[in-house]
């Protein structure tokens, strides 16, 4: 919710990988500069890296696949 900075960003990874119960997705926009790839699949958290507006169909594809332990793969691109 609302706008974050790149610092805040990456306090919500360290809360993902030091051990988050639930998962959860974060939605951060690129002009922060940084890669869903620092949260792997087999934590309880995920990245969504968006350029302008977010996609629908993204987000689903990322809850799929973070509810369900999916590896990340090509389907998890952005179109």
């Amino acid at each position: 919710m609302g706008y974050w900075s790149r610092a805040a960003v990456w306090k919500r990874v360290e809360l993902v990988q030091a051990g988050l119960r639930e998962r959860i997705l974060f939605a951060v926009s690129s002009r922060l500069r940084v890669s869903e790839d620092v949260l792997d699949g087999a934590l309880p958290g995920a990245l969504y890296v968006y350029k302008q507006t977010m996609s629908a169909r993204a987000i689903a594809e990322r809850l799929e696949q973070l509810v369900s332990g999916a590896p990340k793969g090509p389907a998890a691109t952005e179109p």
